[in-house]
Protein backbone atom coordinates (compact mmCIF):
# COMPACT_ATOMS: atom_id res chain seq x y z
CA UNK A 1 0.00 0.00 0.00
CA UNK A 2 1.45 3.62 -0.87
CA UNK A 3 1.92 6.45 1.66
CA UNK A 4 -1.27 8.31 0.07
CA UNK A 5 -3.71 5.77 0.42
CA UNK A 6 -2.10 5.00 4.15
CA UNK A 7 -3.00 9.05 5.32
CA UNK A 8 -6.34 8.99 3.94
CA UNK A 9 -7.93 7.56 6.39
CA UNK A 10 -6.65 10.07 8.61
CA UNK A 11 -7.64 12.95 6.73
CA UNK A 12 -11.41 11.01 6.38
CA UNK A 13 -11.27 11.96 10.44
CA UNK A 14 -10.00 15.10 10.19
CA UNK A 15 -12.81 15.84 7.79
CA UNK A 16 -15.43 14.34 9.86
CA UNK A 17 -14.57 15.90 13.00
CA UNK A 18 -14.43 19.80 11.64
CA UNK A 19 -17.83 18.27 9.98
CA UNK A 20 -19.10 17.54 13.39
CA UNK A 21 -17.80 20.62 14.69
CA UNK A 22 -19.46 22.60 11.94
CA UNK A 23 -22.77 21.06 12.97
CA UNK A 24 -22.49 21.73 16.84
CA UNK A 25 -21.77 25.23 16.16
CA UNK A 26 -24.94 25.26 13.98
CA UNK A 27 -26.79 23.64 17.45
CA UNK A 28 -25.38 26.15 19.67
CA UNK A 29 -26.33 28.86 17.16
CA UNK A 30 -29.97 27.40 17.19
CA UNK A 31 -29.99 27.38 20.82
CA UNK A 32 -29.33 30.38 21.78
CA UNK A 33 -31.49 31.79 18.83
CA UNK A 34 -33.72 34.31 20.40
CA UNK A 35 -30.94 35.33 23.15
CA UNK A 36 -33.25 35.51 25.87
CA UNK A 37 -31.62 34.28 29.23
CA UNK A 38 -33.24 31.11 29.10
CA UNK A 39 -31.91 30.40 25.44
CA UNK A 40 -28.59 31.91 26.88
CA UNK A 41 -28.54 29.23 30.02
CA UNK A 42 -29.23 26.12 27.85
CA UNK A 43 -26.75 27.48 25.36
CA UNK A 44 -24.07 27.26 28.47
CA UNK A 45 -25.02 24.15 29.07
CA UNK A 46 -24.63 22.67 25.83
CA UNK A 47 -21.02 24.36 25.35
CA UNK A 48 -19.77 23.16 28.99
CA UNK A 49 -21.41 19.37 29.00
CA UNK A 50 -23.17 18.52 25.59
CA UNK A 51 -22.23 18.51 22.12
CA UNK A 52 -20.47 21.97 22.54
CA UNK A 53 -17.52 20.64 23.93
CA UNK A 54 -16.11 20.11 20.43
CA UNK A 55 -16.20 24.37 20.58
CA UNK A 56 -14.22 24.86 23.00
CA UNK A 57 -11.07 23.03 20.72
CA UNK A 58 -10.37 26.59 19.01
CA UNK A 59 -8.68 27.09 16.29
CA UNK A 60 -10.48 23.51 14.41
CA UNK A 61 -7.19 22.83 12.65
CA UNK A 62 -4.87 20.38 13.38
CA UNK A 63 -1.68 21.62 11.20
CA UNK A 64 0.62 24.73 12.65
CA UNK A 65 -0.15 27.67 13.40
CA UNK A 66 0.00 30.55 11.93
CA UNK A 67 1.24 33.71 12.63
CA UNK A 68 -2.21 35.51 13.29
CA UNK A 69 -2.86 33.13 15.30
CA UNK A 70 -0.05 33.76 17.77
CA UNK A 71 -0.57 37.15 17.87
CA UNK A 72 -3.81 36.81 19.61
CA UNK A 73 -2.62 34.71 21.86
CA UNK A 74 -0.23 36.96 22.70
CA UNK A 75 -2.18 39.55 23.36
CA UNK A 76 -5.47 37.50 25.53
CA UNK A 77 -2.52 35.95 27.22
CA UNK A 78 -3.64 31.91 26.68
CA UNK A 79 -4.01 29.43 24.26
CA UNK A 80 -7.72 28.77 25.24
CA UNK A 81 -8.85 32.33 25.38
CA UNK A 82 -11.53 31.61 23.06
CA UNK A 83 -13.11 29.41 25.75
CA UNK A 84 -12.58 31.57 28.57
CA UNK A 85 -14.39 34.47 26.47
CA UNK A 86 -17.23 32.55 25.51
CA UNK A 87 -17.74 30.76 28.72
CA UNK A 88 -17.60 35.10 30.28
CA UNK A 89 -20.23 35.80 27.78
CA UNK A 90 -22.56 33.28 28.56
CA UNK A 91 -22.36 33.56 32.40
CA UNK A 92 -22.65 37.29 32.33
CA UNK A 93 -18.75 37.53 33.91
CA UNK A 94 -15.60 38.85 33.42
CA UNK A 95 -12.57 38.26 31.18
CA UNK A 96 -9.21 39.24 32.01
CA UNK A 97 -6.51 39.55 29.33
CA UNK A 98 -3.31 41.26 29.08
CA UNK A 99 -4.69 44.12 27.15
CA UNK A 100 -7.49 44.41 29.92
CA UNK A 101 -10.96 43.30 31.00
CA UNK A 102 -14.34 42.80 29.05
CA UNK A 103 -17.14 42.58 31.81
CA UNK A 104 -20.47 41.14 29.67
CA UNK A 105 -22.05 41.75 33.16
CA UNK A 106 -21.82 45.57 32.33
CA UNK A 107 -23.62 45.55 28.74
CA UNK A 108 -26.20 48.17 28.56
CA UNK A 109 -30.23 46.21 28.81
CA UNK A 110 -30.52 46.00 32.91
CA UNK A 111 -28.99 42.56 33.25
CA UNK A 112 -31.21 40.45 34.94
CA UNK A 113 -34.15 42.99 35.71
CA UNK A 114 -37.27 41.23 34.99
CA UNK A 115 -39.31 44.16 34.61
CA UNK A 116 -37.00 44.95 31.31
CA UNK A 117 -37.58 41.66 29.36
CA UNK A 118 -35.76 43.22 26.15
CA UNK A 119 -32.45 43.86 27.88
CA UNK A 120 -32.90 40.98 30.09
CA UNK A 121 -29.53 39.14 28.79
CA UNK A 122 -27.70 41.59 26.34
CA UNK A 123 -24.84 40.81 26.05
CA UNK A 124 -24.34 37.68 27.07
CA UNK A 125 -25.02 35.54 23.87
CA UNK A 126 -21.10 36.56 23.62
CA UNK A 127 -21.21 37.73 19.64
Amino acid sequence: MDKKNCRRPVELLRKDREIEKERCEKEFQTILGDESCEAVNAGLEYYENGGGKLLKDLPNYTTTQGSVWKLYEEYYGSKDFCDKWVTAALKGGKFNFNGGEVNFGNFPGNLGDPEDEDGECVGREGE
